[in-house]
This record gives structure tokens, sequence and C-alpha cells, in this order.
């Protein structure tokens, strides 16, 4: 029993627009779409603070799970700016980041004491990106169909992904990229089963993990 969430924000003006689905297993357990509390300076800040409202909610599930069923696992997140998973796991400053709030960092706090795993997500394959802004007919029913059917990426491939985030330990996102795609293919050749649903075309290179 672990949860996990997938998180995006769309940049804008005056203030972003932070999104989320939050799930319990890879199943949709609550969603979120809400304009930040605050003015960002670019879309990595605003990436930023989408994740941390999202480990917010995350925290509380795992507090929850760990009061009545005393688990305690990791928490995962899929992410797709990789400006974000950088400024997370690094604790450096831009000229753009300087001036994020002292309070949004005890995200990398949770993620030192791998309370957190953030993993790479597409941005087409990132079902929150419905949650901030207005996309493409074609993604918007996509990414609704997955959500109406429970069928998110992250519950098709949720054995992948667990197996992803606890056996990867990698320095560069490209090496682990490389490692992911290459397991889940040999998976998929050892089992004969098929991960595209519905007739969607997905793309098996979806997840990586960014090690600590």
């Amino acid at each position: 029993m672990r949860v996990g969430t997938l998180t995006d924000s769309n940049y804008g003006s005056p203030k972003s627009v932070s999104g989320g689905i939050q799930t319990l297993g890879g199943s949709i357990t609550n969603w979120l779409s809400k304009s930040q509390s605050m003015v960002t300076r670019s879309s990595t800040e605003a990436e930023y603070v989408a994740a941390v409202l999202n480990a917010s909610e995350l925290k509380f599930m795992q507090m929850f799970l760990n009061e009545v069923f005393y688990v305690t696992t990791s928490e995962i997140m899929l992410e797709d700016n990789m400006g974000c998973i950088f400024l997370l796991r690094n604790k450096q400053m831009g000229s753009r980041t300087k001036a994020i709030q002292i309070r949004m960092h005890w995200i990398r706090e949770a993620f030192d004491k791998e309370e957190l795993t953030i993993d790479y997500v597409k941005s087409e394959e990132n079902e929150s990106d419905i949650m901030t802004k207005n996309v493409t007919k074609q993604l918007q029913q996509k990414f609704s169909t997955r959500i109406r059917n429970e069928s998110l990426r992250i519950y098709e491939q949720w054995n992948s992904i667990v197996q992803s985030v606890d056996g990867l330990h990698r320095d560069t996102i490209g090496e682990a990229v490389e490692q992911s795609n290459s397991n889940i293919n040999e998976s998929d050749e050892s089992s004969g089963t098929n991960i595209r649903q519905n007739g969607n075309d997905l793309d098996t290179n979806m997840y990586s993990y960014v090690g600590t």
C-alpha cells in the first residue's frame, strides 16, 4: 500500500495554477486544481510550488496509513519538469529561483530522508496536465478517458514504477531513463504482456528514477 501523485503546473500571469492527482496503489483518491498563493518568476519555480502542494497531500495520506495500518513506505511523485527535479535534488539556487520562500524547501528534507521519491514523466503522459490549463483535443480525450476509467499510467505500470523507484540509484537522469526502459522492455518480452491499453499507442519510456 503506497501513495503517489502526478503533479503539474501552468506558468502564467499573474499567478500560476497547480494541478495534481493523488493515488493509493495507483488508484485515484483525490485531485486538485488551484491557483498558487504567490507569483512565480519561472516555469521551474511554478512547478516547484506545485510539487510542494502535492507533496503536502501525500504527506497527509502517508500519515493516515501509518496511523491506521502502520505502513511507512516512501511516497512517489511523478514530475515532468527537469528543472524542478534538479532543484529538489540539489540545494542550489539560481537567479530565477533564489526568491522561493524558505517554507517551501521542506520538500528537500523529505527527499533527503527518503520519505519522498521523485520520478520523471513525459508531459504528454502526465494526466494532471489537464488540471492546470487547456490542452489539445487529443490530450483532453486521452487523459479524461484514463481518469474516468481509472486507468492512469501510474496504475497500469504500478509494479514497474515501484521497482524502478526501489531498485535504481543513478546519478544522472539519462542513465536512469536508459536502465528503466531496458527493464520495462525485458519485462514485457518475458511476460508476453502488452501494456498498450484501449487502443492508445503508449510509449513504454514513460518513467525513470532520479536517484539520490
